[in-house]
């Protein structure tokens, strides 16, 4: 192959990508969190109705779409060559492809659609669950598919 002068060529042999949540999900949960908010300041201003019993019964609500926001905007699966950095919502932590001692890939089809669900165990004890709605999703399975040993990975199929 030629190269023109002054043009470096360099192919890394290195695979690097990510596996993260769709921002729908982040909109989901601010609308979520404003409908929520809605309904409590309408109690707030109606006579009818304690504050208190209002907060208290839409706390839960909050707290769900709350997290969703917060899981939408920290979660990230980073696969850079053999290692695998995971960041959760609480935590980070990463690992080698090697220390990987499970795969449990379930898939499910209704007849018109077709989505999975991938959990990673490790040696150490960690866990990553990888879900077909992830952006990068895809990328992940044919890894997995290539690095790790075929009796480590637990295929199963299902039909709705």
């Amino acid at each position: 192959m030629r190269i023109a002068k002054g043009v470096s060529f360099h192919m890394s042999r290195t695979r690097s990508f990510s596996i993260y949540l769709s921002n729908d999900l982040f909109k989901l949960g601010l609308v979520g969190n404003i409908v929520f908010l809605f309904i409590v300041l309408m109690q707030f201003y109606s006579n009818d109705v304690s504050l208190g019993i209002g907060i208290g019964a839409f706390s839960p609500g909050f707290l769900v779409c709350g997290y969703l926001m917060l899981k939408t905007k920290l979660f990230r699966v980073v696969v850079h060559g053999e290692t695998i950095n995971v960041r959760t919502v609480f935590r980070k932590y990463s690992f080698n492809v090697s220390e990987i001692s499970e795969v449990w890939w379930q898939v499910t089809t209704n007849g018109k659609m077709e989505s999975s669900q991938i959990r990673i165990l490790t040696k150490g004890g960690e866990e990553v669950k990888i879900e077909s709605l992830m952006i990068g999703s895809e990328k992940i399975e044919k890894y997995l598919v290539e690095h790790v040993e075929a009796d480590k990975i637990h295929k199963h199929y299902f039909s709705v």
